[in-house]
């Protein structure tokens, strides 16, 4: 059976250095809300992460072996405002939820997946010297 990389937020940064660049994996599969440039070597699903329930047709079942969600809201202010809480929180943990639920309930994930789940950016600030370690999205990310 094929093995597969699945990246959730994989159009840029870190998200599209692993799936293009990690493991041997006979498929790689990205999904993104936006569109990656230049040259990919993987197949791209252009939608938010949690409504790409309805795109995973053209994966075959219990074949993705690492799945990683990578997905971030960028720009995040350390601050939390009230207008960027609602899109944090469904390319957090919701996002996070939702995706692999979806990817469970429609047995696209191999017996032995590994999942992996990247935390949010702000922890460079959280952790800091400088700064306070009550840092709200780093909190809700973690």
């Amino acid at each position: 059976m094929s093995k597969s990389i699945f990246v959730i937020g994989g159009s840029k940064g870190l998200g599209r250095n692993l799936v293009e660049e990690l493991g041997s994996f006979s498929k790689r599969i990205a999904v993104s809300r936006s569109v990656p440039e230049g040259e990919i070597n993987f197949q791209h699903i252009k939608c938010e992460a949690k409504n790409f329930k309805d795109k995973l047709t053209t994966i075959d079942k219990k074949s993705i072996s690492l799945f990683i969600y990578a997905a971030s809201a960028w720009g995040e202010t350390t601050k939390l405002e009230l207008q960027e809480y609602e899109s944090f929180m469904q390319s957090g943990p919701e996002g996070l939820i939702s995706s692999f639920n979806a990817l469970k309930d429609n047995f696209l994930l191999a017996d032995d997946a590994l999942i992996v789940s990247i935390g949010s950016t702000a922890s460079e600030k959280a952790l800091s010297l400088t700064s306070e370690l009550n840092d709200p999205v780093y909190s809700i990310a973690k």
